[in-house]
């Protein structure tokens, strides 16, 4: 059996560590904004604290999601993903 070569492996797998780093950078991104508008006020003065938390958690947990999703499945399939959560994130049906 033969050793496959880089390009074939990406090829194959889908992913990259380009994939990874774009999608850190997107996750990251996405997840800052989700998690800093998610917050809110409770009337006390508080909800700036509560949005400055959500966009450190939801900026890390985006980075690492992305980050993950952008290494097993590639760039365009991990932008395409992040893209659909921001244009569907808050909207229901209620």
């Amino acid at each position: 059996m033969r050793e496959l070569a880089s390009y074939e492996v990406d090829v194959v797998s889908g992913g990259s560590i380009d994939g990874a780093i774009s999608g850190i950078m997107d996750g990251l991104a996405t997840g800052a904004v989700v998690g800093g508008s998610a917050s809110k006020s409770d009337g006390l003065g508080l909800g700036i604290i509560a949005q400055g938390v959500g966009m450190v958690v939801g900026g890390v947990g985006g980075a690492i999601l992305g980050g993950i999703k952008g290494l097993l499945y590639g760039k365009e399939e991990t932008s395409a993903w992040l893209q659909d959560f921001r244009e569907n994130f808050g909207t229901s049906n209620k």
